[in-house]
C-alpha cells in the first residue's frame, strides 16, 4: 500500500508543483506521523484517495478545495464529501463560509505532522537537497530530483501537459467534442443527461476506460460506474469490452450503434 500510494503521488506532482513545503519529500514520513496519531485501524479504513488528501493537506495553513482539486481528477462535489468527511472525523480543521471555506490539518494532527517534517529536514543533506546517501526518500524515478533547483522536476514532453489533455490524444478525440469536454469541466455542476450524452459521444465508435472518462468529466471513479456507466450498460447503450468479465481491470466502453 505504501508504495502504491507514493507512486500516486509522484504521478500527481508531475502535472502539478505545488507551493506546500513538505510536498517536495516522498511522504513516507508524514504517513507515519499521521498512522501513529490515528492508531493502525483507523488508518487503514481510509481509503486511498484521503490518504492522499491528508498529505496534500498542509499543517501550517489552509487551502481550498478548488486548489486541491488540482491535484484530483475528481468532481467538486466529490471533492466537498472527502474534505467534509475527514473534517467530520477529527483530521482536519475548517475556516470560513461556502464556496470561500478552505482546510487545514486538526491541530494534534498537524503538529503530529509538522514533527515529522523537521525530522525529515533535519536528515537532509546540506550540499544537496533531496539525494541522501542511504535509499531513504531517495526519488526512484528522478522525477523529484533537482539540478540546482528546488523541486525541479525532470524535463518531459508531457510534464506541462494536463491530464485530461493528454486522455484526449490518446483516444484521438476530435475538436469538436474536445471543445464539449472542455465546457463541461469548467462547470460546477451538470444534469445527469447532460453527462449521460457526453459519455456517449466520447465512447462513439472507440473503447474508453472508466479511469479515462474519470479524467475527462473530472468526476470520482466509483460513483461515475455507479451512476452513469452501469445503467448505461443495463439499457444497452453501451457495451463492455470484456462482457464475460465485467470487473476486468482492463475494462473499456463503447457506444451501442
Amino acid at each position: 500500500m505504501r508504495k502504491k500510494l507514493e507512486s500516486k503521488v509522484r504521478e500527481l506532482h508531475k502535472n502539478k508543483t505545488w507551493s506546500l513545503p513538505y510536498l517536495s519529500l516522498v511522504p513516507r514520513r508524514i504517513q507515519e506521523a499521521q498512522l501513529h496519531f490515528m492508531g493502525a485501524e483507523k488508518y487503514h479504513k481510509l481509503t486511498t484517495w484521503e490518504k492522499i488528501l491528508l498529505l496534500l493537506i498542509p499543517a501550517d495553513q489552509y487551502v481550498s478545495s478548488k486548489e486541491l482539486r488540482e491535484f484530483f481528477p475528481i468532481h467538486q462535489a466529490d471533492m466537498g464529501k472527502l474534505l467534509s468527511k475527514l473534517r467530520d472525523e477529527g483530521y482536519l480543521q475548517d475556516s470560513g463560509k461556502s464556496n470561500a471555506k478552505k482546510y487545514s490539518l486538526k491541530d494534534k494532527l498537524g503538529e503530529e505532522v509538522r514533527k515529522a517534517y523537521t525530522a525529515v529536514s533535519f536528515m537532509a543533506p546540506k550540499d544537496d537537497f533531496m539525494a541522501p546517501k542511504d535509499d531513504f526518500m531517495a526519488p526512484k524515478d528522478d522525477f523529484l530530483a533537482p539540478k540546482g533547483d528546488f523541486m525541479a522536476p525532470k524535463p518531459s514532453n508531457t510534464a506541462t501537459i494536463p491530464a485530461h489533455k493528454r486522455v484526449i490524444q490518446e483516444l484521438g478525440i476530435p475538436a469538436p467534442l474536445e471543445k464539449q469536454i472542455e465546457e463541461y469541466r469548467r462547470k460546477d455542476r451538470q444534469a445527469p443527461e447532460g453527462t449521460m450524452s457526453l459519455i456517449l459521444d466520447i465512447c462513439h465508435t472507440r473503447w474508453v476506460t472508466t479511469l479515462q472518462l474519470s479524467i475527462l468529466l473530472n468526476r470520482e471513479v466509483r460513483p461515475l460506474r455507479k451512476n452513469f456507466l452501469q445503467p448505461a450498460i443495463l439499457c444497452r447503450k453501451l457495451e463492455h469490452l470484456y462482457p464475460e468479465s465485467p470487473k476486468n481491470k482492463n475494462q473499456a466502453y463503447r457506444t451501442v450503434e
